[in-house]
């Protein structure tokens, strides 16, 4: 399978080559183009170059940061508590199970290498 991203303009942004098994994973090789380069370039110097947060205390840092995620959920959460879903409620569900599922995964991922963790299994069969 080959898939593409191209802009307005037909000019590709990235590529990818796989198959149904490789396409499962979250971290893959992929092709990223000329234009697609020069869009990032300009949107990093636009925003500037992201400074790692440097406190002092990284039982802080983790704990602010899964604070401002806890917080993150609860406004999405919010969002899907109406009285009768619409069809903008529906669209918006819809958008908010692909975004959570795919930073799941991805936290999930990244955390299943970190020294000294249970895997997600043993914690899911805690509960």
């Amino acid at each position: 399978m080959r898939v593409t991203a191209r802009d307005d303009q037909h000019r590709v942004l990235w590529g990818y080559v796989g198959s149904r098994e490789t396409v499962k994973q979250i971290h893959c090789l992929v092709a990223t183009y000329d234009t697609l380069q020069q869009l990032i370039g300009e949107e990093l110097d636009k925003s500037g170059v992201p400074v790692p947060e440097a406190s002092e205390d990284p039982l802080a840092s983790a704990a602010s940061a899964l604070a401002a995620l806890e917080s993150t959920l609860a406004w999405l959460r919010k969002s899907l508590q109406v009285k009768k879903p619409s069809e903008a409620t529906l669209t918006r569900a819809k958008l908010i199970a692909r975004i959570v599922s795919d930073a799941n995964r991805q936290m999930t991922i990244e955390a299943s290498s970190l020294k000294g963790m249970k895997s997600k299994s043993d914690h899911d069969a805690v509960r």
